[in-house]
């Protein structure tokens, strides 16, 4: 999210207390005037998410990891947002909600996960069968394309020559005919 949108929705918070998150019609109408129309795409998916209970389940949440997790799930399922753009919503609302410190601690969870989860060669960089030579030799994925381009640039070379050439026959019959 914007950081200068942060800052409205923190002195939001300020004025007039964490419950405004809690009640999306009271939520609709306060940020409407404290952004005085800018942030248009912020505050519309910001308020889809307080619509769909997020905050309401990030405040009452113990275990932000998980929340963070079903809330991603809830607002790509039922509201077709991106995953990325979910995440980011539920960290603005655990930010504003639960503040900077809760944040930095999930996020700090989240990246030793993500580094325990990722495999150290992943299936896509390893050679398959589909990938060797006739003589057996490993053919690396460069040089397939290589292989591909150097294909497609024959194909349209011999396409131009049988288009040229009957370019070519066509023009000798229309003189001959000429002719005649």
């Amino acid at each position: 999210m914007n950081s200068s949108f942060i800052v409205i929705l923190q002195k939001l918070l300020s004025e007039q207390g964490k419950d405004i998150f809690l009640n999306s019609t009271k939520y609709k109408a306060l940020l409407a005037d404290y952004t005085q129309g800018d942030y248009k795409k912020e505050s519309r998916l910001l308020l889809q998410a307080v619509e769909a209970g997020v905050s309401k389940a990030v405040d009452a949440a113990d275990d932000l990891t998980i929340c963070k997790k079903q809330q991603i799930r809830l607002l790509r399922e039922d509201h077709f947002l991106d995953e990325d753009i979910a995440g980011d919503l539920i960290d603005t609302l655990i930010l504003i909600l639960k503040g900077k410190n809760k944040l930095e601690s999930l996020n700090f969870i989240n990246q030793k996960q993500e580094l325990q989860t990722q495999p150290l060669i992943k299936p896509e960089m390893l050679p398959t069968s589909n990938d060797r030579h006739p003589s057996n030799q490993y053919i690396s994925p460069v040089m397939q394309a290589e292989k591909q381009r150097h294909g497609f640039t024959t194909f349209c070379l011999v396409l131009g020559l049988i288009f040229g050439s009957l370019q070519i026959l066509g023009g000798i019959i229309i003189f001959f005919i000429g002719i005649l």
